[in-house]
């Protein structure tokens, strides 16, 4: 559920399309714009929010995203988090990518909202961590793939990029490589296996 508090005569509350099956609300600008290439500015909504589930009544937040037929003429919506707790006007902020200007009508729909549970808690404080596959300086690897160090003569001592799939004796593949310079003319290359 989404109440909307109107803060200006010209604004249009947020709609959806088709409730239940689409993802966001939609936003209109409350006042014409011209984004210049290169261009940010903050676009006026004239509308606050409040987000509850429609079930649970719990507070929601909102991301903002992009619509398409906006991202298509160049222009990203960023700075797109709405907390639950936010009560002030919804502003857009747009930014123009390309290197023609910019129209943005008032009544242009020009970003959507969606809402998102709030899963944050209390920061607690630690001296240590549980363990994870996932250690600093690695990349994640899917449990179904085993560990393997590779060592690689090198022409140069320098890093270079490996392709994403190396094929091995015995049919073997390995994917997600990790190329790791040793400083000589060898370098270890970790792979997940299949």
């Amino acid at each position: 559920m989404l109440r909307v508090k109107l803060l200006d005569p010209a604004a249009r509350a947020p709609v959806v399309a088709h409730p239940g099956e689409d993802l966001g609300y939609d936003l209109f600008a409350l006042e014409g714009v011209l984004l210049a290439p290169r261009q940010t500015v903050r676009v006026r909504t004239g509308v606050a929010v409040e987000a509850r589930h429609p079930a649970t009544g719990m507070p929601l937040g909102l991301l903002v995203r992009d619509r398409s037929s906006i991202a298509a003429k160049g222009i990203a919506t960023t700075a797109g988090v709405i907390d639950a707790g936010y009560r002030g006007e919804i502003l857009i902020l747009m930014t123009n990518l390309g290197e023609a200007l910019v129209e943005i009508h008032a009544g242009d729909k020009i970003a959507q909202m969606i809402p998102v549970p709030v899963l944050t808690g209390a920061v607690q404080t630690v001296d240590s961590l549980e363990d994870s596959e996932n250690q600093p300086g690695t990349a994640p690897r899917p449990a179904a793939y085993r560990l393997f160090r590779v060592k690689l003569a090198l022409a140069r001592p320098k890093w270079r990029a490996l392709p994403h799939s190396v094929s091995f004796k015995r049919g073997l593949r390995a994917v997600c490589c990790v190329h790791r310079n040793s400083g000589s003319k060898s370098a270890v290359t970790e792979c997940w296996v299949n």
